[in-house]
């Protein structure tokens, strides 16, 4: 008589078991972003749904706090997961590089030694580099006058007084052709002929290549010497 009569008290925790399963797995599937906690009440859920299930009673509400905390468990592992990766990835770069080689850091990196100091420059290579900048300036100012002399053309000298030789060889050094004009007759020797004035005329820009006029008078032959000087 006394054996088949139910357990009033098993009776009792059954139903019990069941809710708190189910209020432990809905409470798991709503925290399971939060790293551990939704673990823990996953597993939680779990381990009541099981108990709740196999106490007899109230097998509905332990076969709900069961399934939630099933589904929960997973991302909760997921993200307990990651937060412990991510800790462990940033560790050596807070306190664990100066745990592990803290002994070995002192006599590497924080004792000074004469070549880790910056040596100073000896005479050759002060001359060196100021060779390295003139260079370069010079360099840029040649450039910049080619560029206006391509653009604005070349600015004429004063060949006034030489002969018309030298005259022309100052305006082919310049990338200009020399022109003779004589004033009494058809300059035939340049070297005899004097510069009296050009056109364009001195100051002026005249493009790369043009034709420079040089008007030309016949220099003056000097008077023989007598013959007994």
């Amino acid at each position: 008589m006394t054996a088949a009569q139910p357990d009033p008290t098993s009776a009792g925790r059954a139903p019990i078991s069941g809710i708190i399963a189910l209020a432990v797995g809905i409470a798991a599937f709503v925290f399971c972003w939060v790293p551990f906690l939704g673990l823990g009440l996953g597993a939680g859920s779990i381990v009541l749904g099981i108990l709740a299930v196999r106490g007899g009673r109230s097998r509905g509400a332990g076969i709900g706090g069961l399934a939630f905390g099933a589904v929960a468990a997973i991302p909760a592992v997921v993200m307990t997961i990651a937060f412990i990766a991510a800790f462990v990835i940033a560790l050596p770069t807070g306190s664990g590089s100066g745990g592990t080689a803290g002994p070995a850091g002192p006599s590497t990196t924080s004792s000074p030694t004469p070549s880790a100091s910056p040596s100073p420059r000896t005479g050759a290579e002060e001359k060196a580099q100021y060779e390295a900048r003139l260079k370069e300036k010079q360099e840029a100012e040649r450039a910049a006058r080619e560029e206006d002399v391509r653009k604005n053309g070349v600015e004429l000298p004063d060949l006034a007084g030489l002969d018309g030789k030298t005259a022309q060889w100052r305006l082919e050094d310049l990338g200009l052709t020399a022109q003779f004009d004589g004033k009494s007759g058809t300059v035939l020797a340049p070297a005899n002929w004097t510069v009296i004035g050009s056109s364009p005329g001195p100051g002026k820009r005249a493009k790369l290549g043009s034709t420079v006029v040089l008007r030309m008078e016949k220099t003056a032959e000097r008077a023989p010497a007598p013959a007994g000087e």
